[in-house]
């Protein structure tokens, strides 16, 4: 998790990874949203690394979930897990010392 622009959407997001993604020589795919969640999908490998990210902007906060493999096969085999996760995802905020707001 870490503080993003307010006007930063889960794609936005997304992109601004993809960019760092394929400077470090990852093979990505376009993102795509995960209908259920409103979270962007990214899908991506190196040579021997086979990830799949979600990411959510809530609040202020954007958050990243990663799933990471040594094949595609394996990817895909823990990918109803990391559907799962991704789902049972919810932002806890915490009460500040200072104020009456919350924070995540």
């Amino acid at each position: 998790a870490e503080p993003v622009p307010d006007n930063l959407s889960a794609l936005d997001y997304a992109k601004k990874t993809l960019v760092l993604l394929k400077k470090m020589g990852f093979v990505t795919r376009p993102p795509q949203l995960h209908s259920s969640t409103g979270a962007t999908l990214i899908d991506f490998q190196s040579e021997n690394t086979f990830l799949r990210q979600a990411f959510l902007v809530v609040g202020g906060f954007g958050y990243t979930l990663t799933l990471s493999a040594n094949s595609s096969r394996i990817r895909g085999f823990h990918l109803r897990a990391f559907d799962e996760a991704l789902r049972e995802i919810r932002p806890i905020r915490t009460a500040s010392p200072n104020s009456d707001t919350n924070q995540p």
